[in-house]
């Protein structure tokens, strides 16, 4: 089975980093506030099994281009999934959601660069079991800023806490969102400007529940790899004489895309915005490995 990882020690050109700084950043707040992250719900108390949902946001007072946030919530909880839909981040770094019991990762790039308040980040999924007090909480809270130089940022996190109690009824706790249409998935290939490979650049999105895993599977001659779970961008596989892309929404959904070796054919345009794209994900993907692990 081929590895289809992320390139490794991959440099970032100058150049198409000054392209994706004149991105015009969107979001806008007319009053002076403070970059933070933080929770949301529905209601702070939920009755025992039901589901709910706690959403995260962010404040930025300046234009960031990537975020790298790391939940803590309790294990009495049951974590079912991570929702994506109508997140301000538009490419995800795979190692987003369970970490491990009790610690979630999102993480990700954003084009344009965002700043404003009341961003959506992610919505976290949860099943309550027990009664009890439960306590939300950050440890990891990394907005990059959208200067060029790689800078980062712990932004203030604010903790939550909910409970699950008798005399709530299932009717005043937040409903999950029902998920009928396949996720949308789009790619476009390019030359990769300093090792000269093909990169597939994809985007996958849905609206409803969000992506919960993008993947990727080849074939040589009559025989097809197994599904392998693949970050943004990926490495087009050599020898191979087929391709396939397949994503997965949030309520299991899923869509396949055939790959081909397409020339790259594209306007100005295009070409600024496909870069633009193909550095914020490389340049995402660099600060978060360099980044201190806790």
């Amino acid at each position: 089975m081929r590895n289809f990882s992320f390139i490794s020690n991959f440099k970032i050109l100058f150049s198409l980093v000054a392209i994706l700084t004149c991105i015009a950043p969107y979001g806008a707040s007319a009053a002076p506030f403070t970059s933070r992250v933080y929770f949301e719900t529905a209601s702070t108390t939920v009755a025992p099994q039901s589901d709910f949902v706690v959403s995260v946001f962010v404040d930025a007072d300046e234009p960031v281009n990537a975020l790298d946030f790391q939940v803590v919530y309790p294990t009495s909880l049951e974590f079912k999934n991570l929702d994506t839909s109508n997140s301000i981040i538009t490419f995800w770094q795979n190692g987003n959601t369970l970490v491990s019991p009790g610690h979630i990762r999102i993480s990700g790039g954003i084009v344009p660069a965002f700043t404003g308040v009341h961003g959506l980040v992610a919505s976290l999924h949860f099943h309550a079991n027990t009664i009890g007090k439960n306590t939300f909480s950050f440890e990891r809270t990394y907005a990059y800023i959208a200067d060029g130089t790689g800078a980062h940022r712990a932004l203030s996190g604010t903790p939550f806490s909910l409970s699950v109690a008798e005399g709530v009824s299932p009717l005043e706790t937040q409903k999950v969102v029902t998920d009928t249409t396949n996720p949308i998935l789009t790619f476009q290939i390019a030359k990769d400007p300093i090792k000269n490979t093909k990169l597939i650049i994809y985007d996958a999105r849905d609206p409803e529940s969000g992506i919960r895993i993008v993947e990727m599977r080849a074939r040589t001659l009559f025989t097809w790899s197994s599904w392998v779970e693949v970050k943004n961008p990926v490495v087009y596989p050599a020898g191979t004489t087929s391709v396939q892309l397949r994503a997965t929404n949030g309520v299991g959904l899923l869509v396949v895309q055939d790959v081909s070796r397409q020339s790259i054919s594209m306007s100005i345009g295009e070409v600024v915005a496909l870069f633009s794209i193909l550095v914020i994900v490389i340049l995402v993907y660099n600060k978060m490995r360099h980044s201190p692990k806790l």
